[in-house]
Formats: structure tokens, sequence, C-alpha cells
């Protein structure tokens, strides 16, 4: 009985929510849900032979990407990228490679050469301290 009281219930429930939905009138159009993100932001990594590529670019008034990430290890064939870069007015990111200077497979000597280096991986405690101020000082100087 108990049962037959809930399905009638039910039933009486699903003939005026259809009926509803059918009286509505529905948009075809499409309607934001919710305001939209801003788009992902498009940088490009030169690597040493790149440079030359993304100056084209630039000299093509072609800017329809935010930045440059710049590779310390290749400084000296980036250096012209960089300064048109910034006279653009685009994002010009180091990227310090401290990642892979601190494994034993992403370790190279062009990395333990650059300022903040060493002849050896990075561990934790070159970070800490009086080496981690040693190694930021050197970073901004690069950086500048």
């Amino acid at each position: 009985m108990r049962n037959l009281n809930v399905k009638s219930k039910v039933r009486r429930n699903r003939k005026v929510n259809v009926m509803a939905n059918a009286v509505t009138s529905v948009s075809l159009f499409p309607r934001p849900l919710r305001p939209a993100p801003r788009p992902l932001g498009l940088y490009f990594r030169a690597g040493r032979n790149d440079a030359h590529v993304l100056l084209d670019l630039l000299a093509a008034g072609e800017t329809r990407f935010y930045g440059v990430v710049a590779d310390p290890t290749c400084a000296r064939f980036q250096k012209e990228l960089v300064e048109r870069a910034r006279a653009r007015r685009l994002d010009v990111i180091l990227d310090p490679r401290t990642q892979p200077s601190a494994t034993i497979g992403g370790f190279s000597d062009s990395l333990g050469e650059l300022p903040w280096g060493r002849s050896r991986p990075h561990t934790e405690e070159d970070f800490r301290g009086a080496s981690g101020r040693r190694i930021t000082i050197s970073l901004a100087r690069f950086a500048a």
C-alpha cells in the first residue's frame, strides 16, 4: 500500500515538471554559465639556434605571444632576442635551471659553470643560509 502512494506522488510530480518544462521557452543561443577565465599565456623557449627564428617573428611584428623564456646556458646566443623582446614590452623569463642542476641526470658542465652553479649537482643545503643568499644574489645579478 505504501509503495502505491509513493508511486502515485512521483507520477503526479513528474507530470507537473514535464509540463512546466514544455511551457517555458528554451533559448537556442549559447550563454555563459560563469565568467570565462583569461586565456593561457603563450611563451616560447628559445634554444641555442632558435633565437634567430624568434628574432624574425619580432622583426615582422608578430607578437601574438606573451614572451620568451631565456636559457642561461645560451645567454650569449639569446642576448639580442632578450633585448628586442624587452623593447616590444614582452615578458622575458629567466629559467635558472636549478631543478635539472639538482639531479645527477640533469646536471651538466654548462650548468656548473653558471654563476650560481657548482662543480657538482646542487643539494638542498645549497639553498639554505649564506649559500642560499649567494645563489639568490648571483641569480639577481645575472637577470639584471
